[in-house]
């Protein structure tokens, strides 16, 4: 029966390549498609549960996966050239003949040593080809574990009231002990190694390991470690997540146009013939300095000058509108769709001029800014000033009560200028 079993496992090893390409193929299609699409499904989650961080976190995850996307093409190319060796070698049996090819010894000596036997070779990729779609695999399925981790709570508190101090507290709490056990796993189980440390560690791990499907991979991450060096393997893990979250996400945006990342404003798209509601700008001094809330081209104007005002696009104005942005975007791209957007982030602040709000004739235009010197958008503004007085004036700029509510620490911000 065991001999029959070994028999079993051994076919099924010489075919497992097969069920590799077509797992990876999967994989990659649906990675292409995360990729593509990675905007609207941060919308989708943005609107749905309305959690800036849940948005932010899966953005972080999307670097991760543009990386794996490459691991995937990677290995379905190192698989391809393993059957190309794997049918020379069925039609060549004798393999390379050194003899025949007129060559310097050491040359011979050299590559005699690494390409004596296809057959060899061939062993040597299939082993890297499983490899790679295994720890490939492995952080694909510790991604969908950070996601599935991160989803559950947000989802409880679309259906209980929030503001309860206790759900409150589980809510935190339920975090707290998610990160103490992805410590755990990328400490190579560094909680379970202590007796008495994992006593009390032993039901937080079975609880999290259960909802985030980690009992799946369990088997290939325990090969892994016991069969490499375990701080090896885990600094190779951290590592892979820092540079797939940092440098992933910085490759993805060189991948895409100059043009198309200058039309996106946070998950809102707009029209690709829309030149007219958008200004830009290498040289304008101060129009957005970064950080600053809002600014202003210079501080001293003539009174029959015009204020060219910049206020800086931020996550609050997205969140507050986030209900009509979403239905903005279900609907055709057009100028006048992007007018409505325009309309919309600038109802979401009031201007005041020494304690004036600002009349709507006041504001001669309002126009979306890119400013390429310090890589900020915004709404940028042209204030008549011809019924100020000569002196020093202040300009305020208040948030509307849908912005406050979504962002309670926000405050009014102020900046001063002189009319001579």
């Amino acid at each position: 029966m065991q001999k029959q079993e070994n028999k079993y496992i051994k076919g099924l090893f010489k075919e497992i390549w097969n069920a590799e390409l077509i797992v990876s193929g999967i994989i990659i299609y649906g990675l292409f498609l995360i990729n593509s699409e990675s905007d609207y499904f941060a919308d989708k989650i943005g609107s749905i549960t309305g959690n800036i961080i849940l948005v932010a976190f899966f953005k972080l995850l999307v670097g991760v996966f543009f990386v794996l996307l490459f691991n995937f093409i990677i290995h379905l190319l190192l698989r391809a050239y393993w059957i190309g060796v794997i049918g020379l070698n069925s039609t060549y049996q004798e393999g390379i003949k050194f003899e025949k090819l007129n060559y310097t010894d050491s040359y011979i000596k050299k590559n005699k040593k690494k390409y004596n036997s296809l057959e060899t070779y061939s062993a040597k990729l299939d082993d890297l080809c499983s490899q790679l779609f295994s720890f490939s695999f492995l952080v694909f399925l510790i991604c969908t574990s950070f996601l599935i981790i991160a989803i559950i709570p947000i989802t409880i508190l679309q259906l209980f009231d929030s503001e309860l101090n206790i759900i409150r507290f589980i809510y935190y709490l339920y975090f707290v002990l998610s990160g103490i056990f992805f410590i755990d796993l990328f400490t190579g189980g560094f909680f379970r190694k202590f007796k008495y440390l994992y006593f009390v560690y032993r039901p937080i791990y079975s609880f999290y390991s259960l909802i985030s499907l980690e009992f799946i991979y369990r088997p290939i991450y325990l090969t892994f470690i016991s069969n490499t060096s375990k701080l090896k393997f885990t600094s190779l893990l951290i590592s892979f997540f820092i540079f797939s979250i940092f440098g992933g996400t910085y490759i993805r945006d060189l991948g895409s146009s100059k043009y198309l990342n200058d039309l996106k404003f946070y998950n809102y798209d707009f029209s690709d013939e829309d030149r007219s509601l958008i200004s830009s700008s290498y040289s304008y001094r101060n129009i957005s300095n970064i950080g600053a809330a809002f600014s202003i081209d210079k501080d001293v104007y003539e009174n029959d000058d015009f204020l060219k005002l910049f206020i800086k696009f931020g996550s609050t104005y997205y969140f507050a509108n986030l209900k009509e942005i979403s239905e903005l975007n279900k609907t055709n791209k057009s100028i006048q769709r992007d007018s409505a957007f325009l309309e919309l982030i600038v109802k979401s602040q009031k201007l005041k001029i020494d304690n004036d709000y600002l009349l709507e004739d006041s504001l001669v235009f309002n126009q979306f800014y890119i400013d390429y010197n310090t890589n900020t958008k915004g709404i940028m503004s042209l204030v008549n000033l011809n019924s100020l007085s000569k002196g020093h004036h202040t300009l305020e700029l208040e948030f509307s009560k849908k912005v406050r509510e979504t962002s309670p620490d926000i405050k009014s911000k102020k900046i001063h200028f002189w009319i001579k």
